[in-house]
């Protein structure tokens, strides 16, 4: 984030580019998968579609021990960088992808309904979306 900081005082974009700094490296391709999922604008939204380091714990039937460990670690990740992360379901855990939603805090610390709303609807529309497979 302090890298994100240099170039903004939004704390969207500051969102926005630390995320995407981290998708470039080290979660990059060949061995992550990413897709940009569109959002409301204090959401940084996208799903990751293939993890290494899932698919190696899942190898050895140690999905839970994968997400329990590595997969947490983006929750207070998120909260260092001054917002919340909202998943729903991740590559260790069974699921076919990781959704990202990375909810960036208005100006008093706290997430705002609107947002929390918006939330809500992406989470039906992958519920949904997760429902047809």
């Amino acid at each position: 984030m302090l890298i994100a900081g240099i170039f903004s005082d939004n704390p969207v974009k500051k969102m926005e580019l630390a995320t995407q700094v981290f998708r470039m490296f080290p979660f990059t391709s060949p061995d992550y998968g990413w897709e940009e999922i569109s959002s409301d604008k204090n959401i940084i939204a996208f799903n990751c579609t293939r993890c290494h380091v899932a698919e190696y714990f899942k190898k050895f039937e140690l999905g839970d021990v994968c997400y329990n460990t590595f997969c947490k670690l983006d929750f207070p990740l998120a909260e260092q960088w001054g917002g919340q992360l909202k998943r729903t379901g991740s590559i260790a855990g069974g699921a076919e992808k990781c959704d990202f939603r990375w909810i960036v805090n208005d100006k008093t610390g706290l997430v705002s309904e609107t947002t929390k709303d918006k939330y809500q609807e992406h989470k039906a529309i992958l519920e949904k979306d997760l429902a047809k497979q």
